[in-house]
Parts: structure tokens; sequence; C-alpha cells
């Protein structure tokens, strides 16, 4: 499990989860005095929560220096063969009917649209923490070229196999990722469209429903918008469930930005 963890995105989905469904150390302290199967069925209903669970229990036994196969199976001795069992059977058990569900899940969140938008964060916090301050030229479409092929140069030297400026009946999607990946198999195809915003400028729901359209043609579910923006802002969907994704590229140094909320609405 350590080593699953040591990786951001592996952590991040588990992180997130968690959050979603939290489970507090006092209820903790009373499963880990209590038999496994007196408690477990008021998580496992959905996988999600049963994740959430066994994550955040992992972390408590952890945190707490306790033998964290213990809880799970000494105190269910009733299930063994004269009420014993090997440590060699309950690490065996544990990684079969622990580690691997956190395991599995991990893996279903990486192939679909989680593993793209952990990505395109981690683009966004190199480029507004790292990279040379971009300055807006007088030629927008110049402009809009030149940081489409810095986000597409990332994404390429991820790993993910992709195309620009696919054509549509409608237009040209910004970026087509395939599903392909080098580094894990079965990722979810995926459509990134970039756009510009200038301080002066407002965010345009015209840009969502330009990303359905592609979608519904392409038939491709999960998409993304990205806004570069002089303005240091998060951009609020009040649209539908697309994820937008902010990059300021103003002149400010991060002590002196002020981030706010923008929505965009119908």
């Amino acid at each position: 499990m350590d080593f699953v963890l040591s990786f951001e995105c592996c952590s991040s989905i588990l992180n997130d989860i968690a959050r979603q469904f939290p489970v507090n150390d006092k209820d903790l302290e009373k499963y880990s005095l209590t038999e496994y199967f007196c408690y477990i069925h008021k998580y496992a209903e959905k996988i999600d929560q049963l994740v959430a669970f066994y994550y955040q229990w992992y972390l408590y036994e952890m945190k707490t220096d306790k033998d964290y196969c213990d809880p799970l199976y000494n105190r269910c001795s009733w299930l063994w063969h004269n009420n014993d069992i090997s440590d060699e059977k309950k690490m065996s058990l544990f990684k079969s009917d622990f580690v691997a569900v956190l395991i599995d899940f991990v893996k279903v969140k990486l192939q679909d649209r989680h593993i793209v938008l952990y990505f395109l964060n981690r683009f966004k916090q190199r480029e507004e923490r790292f990279h040379s301050l971009i300055h807006y030229e007088k030629d927008d479409k110049i402009l809009e070229k030149d940081l489409q092929k810095r986000l597409y140069l990332y994404l390429f030297d991820q790993g993910f196999e992709l195309y620009n400026e696919s054509d549509t009946a409608n237009g040209k999607m910004d970026f087509h990722l395939t599903g392909r990946c080098s580094f894990i198999s079965g990722t979810t195809p995926f459509i990134i469209e970039v756009k510009v915003m200038k301080s002066q400028s407002k965010a345009d729901a015209k840009w969502l429903h330009q990303l359905e359209i592609y979608s519904k043609q392409t038939n491709i579910q999960n998409r993304c918008l990205v806004v570069f923006t002089d303005q240091d802002v998060d951009i609020i969907n009040n649209i539908d469930d697309t994820p937008i994704i902010s990059v300021y590229i103003g002149s400010l140094p991060p002590s002196k930005r002020k981030k706010e909320s923008i929505n965009i609405s119908h």
C-alpha cells in the first residue's frame, strides 16, 4: 500500500473518495474492538463507500501502530479450523480481501477521466508556479495556438496518445485523447477544448455548447474545457458537469494574486 500511495495520482483518488465518505476516528476505534461482520455491512452497499472505509481504516491502523491484519481476522477466528489462523494466511487474505479492493478501485479510476484531469491540474500548477509568465500578444490566434502546443507537448510527455485539431462536422476539436496511454491500458477517450480569456472578456457558455456538440458527434462523453486567462479566477460551471480548468498566465507573481470565482451560465 505504501508503494501505491507514494504516487500522487493514486493517493489523490483515495483521498477524494475518503472526503466524500468520511469516517471519524472515534468510530474507527470502536470498530477496532468489534467483530468485522458486525459493522462492515454499513459500508459495503456501494463500492465507493467501502473503499473509503477501507482506506480510512488503514490510515487509522497505521497511525495507531496496530497490527492491521488482526482486526479483520483474529476476531473472526470461528471461521478457521480449530479457531486458529496462521500469520501467513492472515497476510494472504489481507492482500486479497483488502489491498486488492483498493488497488482495483484505483486502477478503474485511473482508466476513466480522473487521470486526465489529474494531469491537466498538474499542468495548471506547473504553468502558474514554475513557468516564465506569458504575456498576451496582439494576435490572439497565434497566442492560442502557442498555448495549445504547450499543453499538447505536456500531455504527450506524460505518455498520452492524442491528436490535435481533429475534424468534426461542426469544426475541429483542439485535442482528442484516443484512450491509449503508455503507462496504463484502457484509459477512456477524452476531448479537450482550449480557450483564451482576456481581462476584458467573460466566460462564454458557447464554449461548453461547442464541447457538447463535439461529444455527441464523436460519442466521447469525457471532456474538459481549459481556459488560459490573465484573470486569477476559478470558473464555476453552472450549465453541466464538464470540468473547467483555468490556467493563469498574467503578469502577477503568486504572492500578489487574489483568486476569485466567476460563474458560467446560460
